[in-house]
């Protein structure tokens, strides 16, 4: 996600790997000096970080890291098991706050206006789209399907069909 106030900043997640459990840390790329700002505790994983439209916090699907667990077999379906909630990090000060907080699957968080924030949430074999405002958590649609195979076996690796979802509800 790039910072809508400054194209020199980018958040993304970095690791080595493709997998999603372990070794995955958000962060801000600066593409000007080629470093890269860690901004989350080591015992977490993120993906799917998006700016606030202020550029001031980033938005992420978050979870625990199960690096302790790199040789087990079964380390996707620990992960997918395990909560994953939504987390906003103030890139200033790296002060991390937990949005959602459910024992559920969140995910694809998008900033709105007025403090507002869109995510996906997984109920059981679907999906649906949520919106958080203060706290308080409202379901805007269920059933949601992405239509692509390829995407349903891989919805745990990035951002591929955020944007029709999202769309479909704010234009």
């Amino acid at each position: 996600s790039q910072n809508p106030t400054d194209s020199k900043l980018v958040a993304v997640n970095n690791g080595q790997g493709r997998e999603m459990y372990y070794n995955k840390t958000l962060g801000i790329f600066n593409v000007e000096s080629n470093t890269f700002t860690n901004l989350i505790p080591e015992d977490q994983v993120s993906m799917m970080p998006d700016y606030s439209e202020d550029g001031k916090n980033i938005a992420y699907s978050g979870t625990n890291n199960l690096k302790d667990e790199i040789n087990n077999s079964d380390n996707l379906k620990l992960w997918q098991n395990q909560p994953h909630n939504i987390y906003e990090v103030n890139v200033d000060t790296k002060k991390v706050t937990q949005i959602t907080k459910g024992n559920t699957f969140d995910f694809m968080p998008r900033h709105l206006l007025n403090n507002e924030m869109l995510f996906v949430r997984q109920d059981g074999d679907s999906y649906s789209l949520w919106k958080t405002k203060d706290g308080v958590e409202t379901k805007l649609a269920e059933s949601v399907y992405f239509n692509s195979t390829s995407y349903t076996n891989t919805w745990y690796y990035g951002h591929y069909a955020t944007e029709n979802v999202i769309d479909l509800f704010i234009g």
